[in-house]
């Protein structure tokens, strides 16, 4: 029996590949970990530690070979499958100051969705990327302009799924 391995992020600091963690989890991949690498060599994994981020091009994409599913990370699309990255959520849509200003800051930069979900929740979104690869740098971009607990989020023909459907989808192409 194999195990099949899926990565997800290229984090510098342990505290940010937590969230990342906790937010995989709450998306249906209960058995989503740590793990860190420096220099393409596995560490202890220690909360707090800090290593460099690997540079884009040492980070190795598997490409899959014949007779294996294809990496959820790679450049494919399923039709009717977006990501979008969720910015904020809002109960009563009372937003914080901090997150008014970043709205004010993203919406001269890019167009900024909301929506209500089935519990009453004002989601607001950016972006609408057909791969996973381009709404991980579409992400990236929206952390450096600040929105730094921003996730990426899937829907599919409009309706929003958990990450782990997306997944599956994008594995099964």
């Amino acid at each position: 029996k194999k195990n099949v391995v899926f990565t997800v992020g290229n984090f510098g600091r342990a505290e940010d590949a937590g969230k990342m963690k906790e937010q995989l989890i709450r998306e249906g991949m209960k058995e989503a970990t740590v793990v860190a690498y420096q220099k393409g060599t596995n560490l202890p994994y220690t909360p707090g530690l800090v290593v460099q981020p690997a540079k884009k091009e040492a980070v190795a994409v598997p490409q899959p070979t014949e007779g294996t599913a294809p990496n959820p990370v790679a450049n494919v699309s399923v039709e009717g499958l977006i990501f979008k990255i969720q910015i904020g959520s809002f109960k009563n849509n009372q937003q914080s100051a901090a997150f008014r200003k970043l709205h004010a800051h993203l919406k001269k930069i890019m167009t900024i969705e909301q929506y209500k979900d089935s519990k009453n929740i004002t989601i607001y979104t950016a972006g609408a990327c057909s791969t996973y690869p381009e709404a991980t740098q579409l992400k990236e971009k929206l952390v450096k302009e600040g929105a730094k607990d921003c996730y990426i989020a899937a829907f599919l023909n409009g309706e929003r799924i958990k990450m782990s459907e997306a997944l599956k989808l994008l594995n099964t192409k």
